[in-house]
């Protein structure tokens, strides 16, 4: 009888654990997924869709970018860039910017800065991060893939190799440009 006392008291112990351990966990994740709706929604602002038209008015491609300046500079993807006659940017509330100029393109690291064409607007703009991540770091990414913006995945930096930050979270056709936020927001 003393035996089977023993056994209940530790089963009781261990359940109290689980239930402890289970409570911590979720609780974490809850506040893991509102830091991550947090960070989301401060920079949502400055995150914008790229669509790119030929001569013809036709459209070429559709592409992700973010804004660096409150004058309207936006980074994106030269191949999002390639070949357009006229390109539109769509905010995160939906105004429509024309690309007024292209400011400077890099084809071999597959880069395009452009300026928005818009008077008296202040564009919020996202901070730039310059230092380089550490393996295991999370990020979240921000896109338009096949034009769906506002899309978010989540993800790590798994490698870093030379000049190339290797990533796990997925990057669709249409969010290529789109920023890669650390947890701070960068």
């Amino acid at each position: 009888h003393q035996l089977l006392g023993g056994i209940f008291t530790r089963i009781k112990c261990i359940l109290l654990l689980a239930a402890l351990f289970i409570t911590l966990v979720s609780t974490s994740v809850s506040i893991a997924s509102e830091d991550i709706s947090s960070l989301v929604k401060h920079v949502m602002p400055g995150v914008v869709l790229i669509t790119t038209y030929d001569s013809s008015g036709n459209e070429l491609s559709q592409g992700s970018g973010f804004i660096v300046s409150n004058e309207g500079d936006v980074i994106t993807c030269y191949h999002v860039m390639r070949g357009f006659s006229k390109a539109i940017v769509t905010t995160s509330d939906d105004k429509k910017f024309e690309v007024m100029n292209v400011i400077a393109l890099n084809k071999s690291d597959d880069l395009a800065r452009i300026s928005l064409s818009a008077d008296n607007y202040n564009f919020p703009n996202l901070s730039v991060n310059t230092t380089i991540p550490e393996v295991g770091q999370e990020i979240i990414v921000i896109g338009g893939p096949l034009g769906l913006d506002k899309t978010v995945s989540q993800g790590i930096v798994s490698a870093i190799r030379n000049n190339t930050i290797q990533i796990t979270a997925p990057i669709s056709p249409g969010s290529s440009g789109g920023p890669v936020f650390n947890m701070n927001g960068e």
